[in-house]
């Protein structure tokens, strides 16, 4: 037990202070007060570091910083105030429901956009960062160097949740230039075992190997050694490619080192945190590309719906058709849509945030959501129809026209059941 008190006393002196670690540690404060205590969250000798990929939040007076973003109003930005005016707690819940990796291109092309602009936040009470969640978004779509970019911009020190996306957006990109600087400057008071870990590879290529193994230490005595990651950071230093052996309980530290030391990621790992360099399309070959134009002609409709769709689509758009609107299946389709519909109070809700700009984010959000829970080709046509025209209507022309070719393409209409038999 005082060893173990021993080691903290020591790690502690190397969290104040280390002059040959440039990168590391900032210059001391002389009007600080200087403790010899680890930090609350420290581990200490009466039990283990707990190690989890979280942070614990709570309701709170979220505090969200200056809007950051990588777009502006020549690369495709949304506007600044596109959710001033949504409530806080359900503005949360659409951007973790964001469908970013959703199938269908316009959705995953919209989600990805609306997730890059920078935009105010709107006040009241929330549980977490609207930026910690987009960043998060990224990460578990496959768009991790979008999450490495926008978790540069980011300036939140005091919320650990943040603090914990940015490091594994700069670990899962491979950002070697960054890790140790002050993006990831959490590490320098933090005690949990990832934080701890990343402090330790920071002492270590700056060839501070002691303060480094002190740390080790300190990690063994709480019980949290972990020989993949050793394994790992001795390549990453000593140049060899020791393959590390199955990870069960993979990090983005591992990630780091892997990429750092130049070796193949373990599939399993691969896929646990989306590496893929573009998001796989679920249907590549249904997928339609932006550029593809709005169909202004079409064989006879085989179905009242169909050609209800059709050209209710394109009437959404100021388009043309050449077939005979006039044709008696169009008056028949209107008066029963088969399809799956959101319920009307979803669709009000819509409605009513695509008429005022501060809340049209909130509008693409619901729109989004709504389309990837119940897939295009089931969708009724009235529906499809309705949720163009308030892309339209936004100002979206060209994600509206991508949406209605996309409906036209995939929509399949349900099969009506067999009539019951006559007795």
């Amino acid at each position: 037990m005082n060893a173990i008190r021993a080691s903290l006393v020591i790690v502690t002196g190397l969290f104040g202070a280390c002059p040959s670690l440039a990168q590391d540690a900032p210059p001391p404060d002389p009007n600080a007060v200087q403790s010899t205590q680890l930090p609350d969250a420290a581990p200490n000798a009466g039990g283990p570091v707990e190690r989890s990929d979280k942070v614990v939040v709570s309701d709170l007076n979220v505090v969200d910083g200056d809007p950051v973003g990588t777009l502006d109003d020549t690369s495709g930005s949304l506007g600044s105030d596109m959710w001033m005016n949504v409530p806080r707690g359900e503005l949360e819940r659409l951007v973790e429901a964001t469908p970013i990796a959703s199938r269908i291109r316009v959705v995953r092309d919209l989600s990805r956009r609306l997730m890059l602009t920078p935009s105010e936040s709107p006040a009241g009470t929330g549980k977490r960062a609207l930026v910690a969640i987009r960043i998060q978004k990224f990460l578990e779509g496959g768009f991790i160097s979008d999450a490495d970019q926008l978790a540069l911009k980011v300036h939140l020190p005091k919320n650990p949740d943040v603090a914990r996306m940015q490091a594994n957006a700069i670990l899962l990109a491979g950002d070697t230039a960054r890790a140790c600087g002050d993006v990831t400057a959490h590490r320098l008071s933090d005690g949990d075992a990832f934080w701890l870990q990343l402090r330790a590879y920071c002492f270590a290529v700056a060839h501070t190997q002691a303060q480094a193994d002190l740390i080790d230490q300190l990690l063994d005595a709480q019980g949290e050694t972990d020989k993949a990651y050793l394994i790992l950071r001795n390549d990453v230093l000593k140049h060899q490619s020791t393959a590390p052996g199955a990870i069960p309980n993979a990090t983005p530290m591992h990630v780091f080192l892997f990429k750092a030391a130049k070796l193949k990621i373990p599939p399993a790992i691969a896929a646990q945190f989306h590496l893929a360099s573009a998001p796989v399309l679920a249907n590549p070959d249904t997928d339609i590309a932006p550029e593809e134009e709005f169909p202004a002609t079409t064989d006879a409709p085989t179905s009242s719906q169909r050609y209800a769709l059709h050209s209710g689509l394109a009437q959404a758009l100021g388009a043309s058709i050449s077939y005979d609107e006039n044709q008696d299946v169009a008056g028949a389709a209107t008066t029963h849509w088969i399809g799956a519909r959101p319920p009307e109070s979803e669709m009000q809700k819509i409605a009513d945030a695509a008429v005022q700009p501060a809340r049209r984010g909130e509008a693409i959000l619901r729109i989004l959501e709504a389309v990837d829970q119940r897939g295009l080709e089931g969708m009724a046509p009235d529906i499809s129809i309705r949720f163009v025209q308030t892309l339209k209507q936004i100002g979206l022309d060209a994600e509206a026209k991508q949406l209605a070719v996309q409906a036209l393409h995939d929509y399949r209409e349900p099969v009506s059941p067999a009539p019951a038999p006559t007795p």
